[in-house]
Parts: C-alpha cells; structure tokens; sequence
C-alpha cells in the first residue's frame, strides 16, 4: 500500500510540473486605451488634458511621430491616455476622463508606436 501511495504521488507531482509549464502565463501589464463608445468631444478633452498641461509627451501622435499614424481621435486619444494612465501607477481612475477608457493585458503597441508598460 505504501509503494502505490509513494508511486501516485510521484505521478502526482509530475504531472503537476508538467501543467504548470503549460498554463498561459499572467502579464502584470496594463494599458489603458479609448473606448469604441467614447464621443469624439471626450476624445478631444482627454488628448487635451494630457497633451496641452503637459502631464504626457504628446510629440509621438503629432505629425511626423511614431504613433501619428493612423491618423485618427481614437488612436490618438488612446496613446494619451494610455501614458497618463502609466504615469499615474496604471490606477483605473486615472484611464481616461469620464470612463472613456478601458483597461486591457493586449499590448496595443504597433509597428514603431511603441505605448509604454512598466
């Protein structure tokens, strides 16, 4: 009886090894970027509120920059609020204004747009 305890906690054990090299690991990064239901007026107010207090680097979504292209609110806006979001220790509160933005584990980074995640 104790070699099929001793040999079943063995496969136990092994077996347990095994699945836990084969689970998706958990990323502790965040981003924050737009939501798909946010208003083109709370875009604009959470890209001002970044951009012209000088609370996010906003170079990166201006004409020339890294993330400038697509030239769209919503990516833009998202590239704001997602470096506000970070330089404030990705705090929920702090991803965009008035619930305009949504937390996601999916690196939103494209091409040579790179959002920053600690």
């Amino acid at each position: 009886m104790t070699n099929v305890y001793l040999l079943l906690k063995v496969l136990f054990i092994i077996l347990s090894v095994i699945a836990v090299h084969h689970l998706p690991v958990a990323t502790s990064k965040q981003w924050c970027i737009a939501n798909s239901t946010a208003t083109e007026a709370e875009l604009r107010l959470d890209i001002y509120l970044g951009c012209e207090h000088k609370f996010v680097d906003c170079r990166p979504i201006y004409d020339g920059g890294s993330c400038f292209v697509p030239d769209t609110l919503i990516s833009h806006a998202s590239f704001v609020m997602n470096a506000f979001f970070q330089l404030h220790n990705r705090t929920k509160h702090y991803c965009g204004y008035n619930s305009t933005g949504i937390i996601t584990s999916t690196d939103p980074s494209y091409g040579s747009c790179v959002y920053y995640a600690p």
